[in-house]
């Protein structure tokens, strides 16, 4: 009943909006004021001055795309041509994932790119296609998606191959060589690089030949061959310096800086690392000051210099932060736990290895769920197309007017919505169930769970009780016989008073309710023995034996009751295990202990 209402209610809502699709172009119609340009014009010109400012000041790309997208959703009037008005919505949807690219907000750059693909596919603008296949292989290579990547690279190169566009053909295969080289293909990475910069030689633009120089020159410092990966570098450097390409330029200095570093030579690539940087806030590419100061705290901290690799670590993780980029951050995570653990913080260190594995686990599940996501855009485009086809073949049959037409359009899209909500509603319901049942699992799970070890923890304290008890009635037999006059006895009873003490000492430590508790306490604490002898294996039986008790947090007089030693003998064997562990001053060994296992 509760499904059935909810889809009446949607089912409401949609039948509103269409009646709204319906009603407001006529609104719009009589309210425009144009000017002397349509608002596709302006739009237009919005979008070609984006194109004007792509790198130079990229934080303006965003107001202007989206103001070009308010103006193309005015209707379409007498004499306004409809595919000029998709070819524009293209390029402004172009824009936009470039501008959230440049950014490092992964998910909404591909789904401009994605929706400027349909708009670009509906009028066959092969140019704008070769340019938007080319941007999604470029994401989906940043996020590892690699089969994505290589298939839209593939169109593009296709594309390209089809226009006979040579400059383009040698940046596709350049493009697909990253693939290759992240896969640890070198060969084939190299080949696909030499063959670019062979078709880019017979072009008269000189900003390819340094995009071959410099990816060329990364295969050979994979391969160790420093001096003819640096000489590379600097090629592609002079050629940009040349040209005035500053995002080029960037890359270059951090490439150069990288080589240093290789061979050890941290001083020349932190000055080539803070050019990088300097040069990339300029330019405001996020992605590109996060790279930067992980490189220069590497350096920093190759050094010695913990202090300054820990500023720009931190700085690193901040702007990663900021734009909510998992891959970033696990990069800055891995980096400031081990400054924290060479400056001996390793509470710190521990805790960024945790953050960097949970962002792995869900980096990981985000790239999953972008491809689902993927996969559903695709259907939900490939089923507009054909509502689309059916649409048109009914109109060029019946030759229908306006009006209905558009009535056409209307009960199409209603019917394609009425398609989502019922699979929203299945899929929601299937999740539903799926998660109870995972949810009930896991709770009967960690219920035994906690019976089994709260069994384990009961035998363990009985044992420690009875150990304890025990130990405190010989203690107490032993102190009467030491009472005793030891000159009103004989000799032949003070000798068997003397054995008796004797046995009473042996039997307060060595006893079969040791073996027992030794048995009990690993099955609680599995993990703690063998970690203790691993780390720390010059520890003697009776130093296991006092950790295991502190590991049960006993204080010191259950302790020494248990142990049948005074308390100066157990400060001495605390002080002992403490010098042999190696114990920074200040930590406390039962601290230490509690959190082992």
């Amino acid at each position: 009943m509760v499904a059935l209402k909810k889809l009446r209610s949607l089912l409401a809502i949609s039948f509103f909006l269409i009646f709204l699709l319906i009603s407001l172009p006529a609104k719009a119609k009589d309210n425009a004021n144009r000017n002397d340009l349509s608002p596709y014009e302006e739009a237009e010109f919005l979008i070609d001055e984006c194109e004007r400012l792509y790198l130079s000041n990229i934080d303006t790309l965003k107001p202007l795309a989206l103001n070009s997208l308010r103006l193309l959703e005015f209707p379409l009037q007498e004499g306004d041509d409809a595919n000029f008005r998709v070819g524009v919505l293209a390029r402004t949807y172009n824009v936009l994932g470039f501008y959230h690219d440049r950014k490092g907000n992964i998910k909404q750059s591909l789904d401009y790119y994605l929706l400027g693909i349909k708009a670009a596919e509906r009028i066959s603008d092969l140019t704008r296609l070769e340019e938007l296949y080319n941007n999604v292989a470029s994401v989906y290579l940043d996020i590892g998606a690699y089969d994505n990547s290589f298939s839209y690279y593939s169109k593009s190169l296709l594309i390209s191959i089809q226009l006979n566009d040579l400059e383009n053909t040698a940046n596709m295969l350049d493009n697909m060589s990253f693939i290759f080289q992240a896969q640890r293909d070198l060969d084939k990475a190299l080949f696909y690089r030499e063959k670019a910069l062979e078709i880019r030689k017979d072009l008269p633009a000189k900003a390819g030949i340094s995009r071959s120089y410099n990816n060329i020159g990364l295969v050979y410092q994979l391969r160790g061959e420093f001096n003819i990966a640096r000489e590379l570098y600097r090629k592609s450097l002079l050629v940009n310096q040349q040209s005035g390409d500053l995002a080029a330029i960037a890359i270059n200095y951090d490439n150069i800086g990288s080589v240093f570093s290789a061979e050890n030579q941290h001083d020349s690539a932190i000055v080539y690392y803070n050019q990088n940087l300097s040069l990339s806030k300029d330019l405001g590419i996020v992605k590109n000051i996060v790279g930067a100061n992980i490189s220069l705290s590497k350096a920093y901290r190759k050094k010695g210099n913990y202090q300054e690799a820990l500023k720009h670590a931190a700085e690193a993780y901040q702007s990663a932060n900021e734009i909510n980029n998992p891959n970033l951050l696990m990069h800055a995570c891995n980096e400031l736990s081990v400054i924290h653990e060479n400056l001996g913080n390793y509470q710190k260190a521990l805790d960024f290895v945790r953050i960097g594995n949970e962002l792995n686990e869900t980096h990981q599940k985000s790239i999953f769920e972008r491809k689902i996501l993927l996969k559903e855009e695709l259907l939900e485009f490939s089923i507009s197309r054909r509502m689309e086809r059916i649409k048109m073949e009914r109109e060029i049959a019946q030759n229908k007017s306006e009006s209905q037409r558009k009535l056409m359009l209307y009960l199409s899209i209603s019917f394609l919505t009425l398609l989502i909500i019922l699979f929203l509603l299945y899929w929601l319901r299937q999740k539903q169930k799926l998660t109870a049942s995972q949810l009930e699992l896991s709770s009967l799970k960690e219920k035994r769970l906690e019976e089994e070890l709260a069994t384990k923890q009961r035998k363990l304290t009985s044992i420690s009780v009875r150990v304890t008890q025990n130990n405190q009635y010989l203690e107490k037999v032993n102190s009467i016989i030491k009472d005793l006059d030891q000159d009103e006895l004989n000799s032949e009873l003070n000798n068997k008073l003397h054995d008796l003490k004797r046995q009473i000492k042996e039997s307060t430590r060595i006893d079969e309710d040791w073996i027992n508790f030794q048995r009990q306490f690993d099955g609680v604490h599995t993990e703690f023995s063998k970690e203790l002898m691993e780390k720390f294996p010059q520890l003697t039986a009776n130093e296991v034996k006092l950790c295991r008790l502190m590991k049960l947090n006993m204080n010191s007089a259950e302790i020494a009751i248990l142990l049948n030693v005074s308390s100066n003998t157990l400060r001495s064997s605390r002080y002992r295990i403490h010098k042999k562990m190696n114990l920074e001053k200040g930590t406390k060994l039962q601290d230490f202990l509690l959190k082992m296992g």
